[in-house]
């Protein structure tokens, strides 16, 4: 994978990262402790870099996982959105073609975010989503 519109089978892939500069307490000591990053790096409020499975694998170590120690199993993975805790103005995430009558929006809680953890999110997680017309 690479930066950009992700494309499957002609459709368009759009990875969106939400509050990438605020991490939890739990996710903090999740990126230390299982990713072997820097705590002033996590607590900074940078983007953390994650790694997508581009392939089938086993007997790989999560703290290994990654596209440096096994570039045929894993691939960095850059989203085409990136929004900071505060949601601080309007993202646009998609510009729909006339005659479209669908849309699918999957939400994946899953992978190496760090704060992707089951102590992390707490007890209540919440999406809202909003169209306009312009």
């Amino acid at each position: 994978m690479a930066s950009g519109t992700y494309n499957n089978a002609s459709r368009n892939i759009i990875i969106w990262e939400p509050n990438y500069d605020a991490h939890t307490a739990a996710g903090v000591d999740n990126a230390v402790n299982v990713y072997g990053k820097s705590r002033a790096s996590v607590e900074g409020g940078t983007y953390q870099d994650y790694q997508g499975v581009k392939a089938a694998f086993s007997g790989v170590y999560i703290e290994n996982a990654n596209s440096t120690n096994y570039s045929s199993y894993f691939q960095s993975v850059n989203p085409n959105i990136k929004t900071v805790s505060d949601f601080s103005g309007n993202q646009t995430f998609d510009t729909l073609e006339a005659g479209v009558t669908k849309y699918r929006v999957y939400w994946w809680v899953e992978g190496q975010d760090i704060d992707t953890e089951n102590g992390a999110t707490g007890k209540n997680m919440k999406l809202n989503l909003s169209f306009a017309i312009a």
